[in-house]
């Protein structure tokens, strides 16, 4: 099992637990005993903030200084002028 040190932490509205730490976001169920995902977000982070709506989505506050810090808005607004 790998140890993680989290810098913060959000709720959702379900009672699910979200977990950041310097270059990861974690998920887990409500009660705190099964992992429901962890994901990488890049090295030299600094987390200031994390939130969790409704549907389930994480989202992260903070910088980096590292230049492959993943842009989700780039992605997103690359792709919203697709034909879906």
């Amino acid at each position: 099992m790998l140890a993680f040190q989290a810098s913060v932490m959000a709720v959702d509205p379900a009672g699910n637990v979200y977990l950041a730490g310097n270059d990861f976001v974690q998920k887990l169920n409500t009660d705190g005993a099964t992992v429901l995902y962890t994901t990488r977000i890049g090295r030299n982070v600094t987390l200031t903030g994390l939130a969790a709506d409704a549907g389930g989505r994480a989202y992260v506050t903070g910088w980096s200084s590292g230049q492959r810090f993943p842009n989700h808005v780039r992605r997103l607004a690359a792709n919203a002028c697709q034909p879906g």
